[in-house]
């Protein structure tokens, strides 16, 4: 439904507003569609931002079609600041709202301007990833004067959500690279870390004796990721390897979970095996998340990276972790035999003898390895869907006013026309190839 008055209704203990579009499988949306999940179950009221389209293409529809979950949509091809129906909020509310993106953030700040009624209005911005040009906009322009230019000016503004206290991120990771970008120096970064929203169940004996006598049989390799290439490149690394160790070990399987742009390279690795190769290869596409435990614990071993390397380790699969931005499968060891950040792209070590290994194992050493990397996992998978609301900013006011208000509309306007520019260039340049 779309937004509607509230007037004379009880006022709610918490709102939150999710200032992000899209809603389709991948990190940031999972953890979004379990913070709304979460706060629907407490009775909080939900306002999601977004569009008719992406409404439409919402891989969480029956989290969203929730009926304390109010749609406020977004309007396109508008030079207004942020065009939407205007939310009207009750005296007294308490009010979180998060964005992922700079640019949407300085937008979104139009509502905490306008908002003058509520109790509290806190907005966030979480850094969802280390680099691209809609978490660092400067980097839209190949002009190195209007980088440099508008690199200063987003420092600047970063400096004051600093002191505002209202940036937030998904991974440590996330808020060194911020730092190293800008110039700048980010406090306490530990308490800025997102706290995960997980629900982990208990696996009795009974169910690792099961798996592990299952190997000599079949014996299913899960991997869960969006077709991003190259950042998830090794996935096109392990249907090589897959299609290798097939030719020694018949009871090998391959599901695969998960969409995107490189499908066809998926498609085409697929197309290049031979029939008994390929007929053991699950294709399974989009999941939503929480039906991803149906998927891992039919499986005997997980290799990802990030969130989804967790999601299978808590199903009690042994879970390796594997190179990011390579097209070759190479990965740095289980979870529970490393330290540092689960995110690296680094050389690492060939994943076959670790496949291998697993395969011919006894049962007992399988056992062991599944219960380390289940419970590495348990220890990492915090639970706390409370952070988000528990967090205050400084003053809780808009940080984007003033003159600063019409720098930053003009900025916005020449990030969006270089995009646009650069993307009928694009399409002009690949029609001349055709041609």
């Amino acid at each position: 439904m779309e937004n509607k008055e509230k007037t004379g209704s009880v006022c709610p203990e918490k709102t939150l507003i999710v200032n992000y579009r899209g809603l389709q499988i991948g990190g940031i949306e999972t953890f979004l569609a379990k913070l709304i999940k979460y706060s629907t179950e407490k009775s909080y009221r939900v306002i999601w931002m977004t569009t008719p389209k992406n409404v439409e293409k919402c891989d969480f529809k029956d989290i969203v079609n929730h009926p304390l979950v109010e749609k406020v949509f977004i309007k396109g091809k508008s030079h207004r600041w942020l065009p939407h129906k205007r939310i009207r909020f009750q005296d007294g509310e308490c009010v979180t709202m998060i964005t992922m993106e700079p640019l949407n953030y300085m937008k979104a700040e139009k509502i905490r301007a306008y908002a003058k009624n509520v109790k509290r209005f806190d907005h966030f911005l979480a850094l969802p990833h280390f680099t691209g040009i809609a978490y660092y906009p400067e980097r839209t322009f190949k002009s190195k004067l209007l980088r440099e230019h508008f690199g200063k000016y987003m420092k600047k503004n970063i400096e004051t959500w600093l002191k505002e206290d209202c940036i937030r991120a998904y991974s440590m990771k996330h808020l060194d690279f911020y730092e190293k970008n800008y110039g700048i120096t980010i406090e306490n970064k530990e308490e800025k870390i997102l706290q995960k929203i997980n629900l982990i169940k208990d696996f009795d004996e009974e169910f690792f004796k099961n798996k592990a006598s299952e190997r000599k049989n079949n014996f299913t390799i899960v991997t869960c990721a969006r077709f991003d290439f190259p950042h998830k490149g090794y996935m096109l690394g392990l249907l090589d390897d897959y299609k290798e160790l097939k030719e020694k070990y018949s009871q090998l399987k391959l599901v695969i979970i998960g969409y995107g742009s490189g499908e066809k390279r998926i498609k085409e690795k697929l197309e290049a095996m031979t029939e008994a190769q390929r007929q053991d290869v699950e294709l399974v596409g989009a999941v939503s998340p929480f039906d991803l435990s149906k998927h891992f614990e039919k499986g005997h071993l997980n290799v990802g990276l990030a969130g989804a390397l967790f999601d299978g380790a808590i199903c009690a699969l042994p879970s390796v972790c594997v190179r990011h931005y390579s097209e070759e499968c190479q990965t740095y060891g289980h979870i529970s035999d490393m330290t540092g950040t689960y995110l690296r792209s680094d050389e690492g070590e060939a994943i076959k003898p670790y496949i291998e290994r697993l395969i011919n194992m006894s049962d007992e050493e399988y056992i062991s390895i599944t219960k380390r990397d289940f419970e590495r996992a348990r220890l990492l998978k915090t639970n706390n869907p409370q952070y988000i609301f528990d967090q205050r900013t400084k003053t809780g006011k808009c940080t984007i006013t003033g003159f600063n208000a019409i720098r930053a509309r003009l900025f916005n306007l020449m990030e969006e026309a270089t995009r646009v520019l650069r993307k009928t260039r694009a399409c002009e340049e690949d029609i001349t190839e055709k041609k």
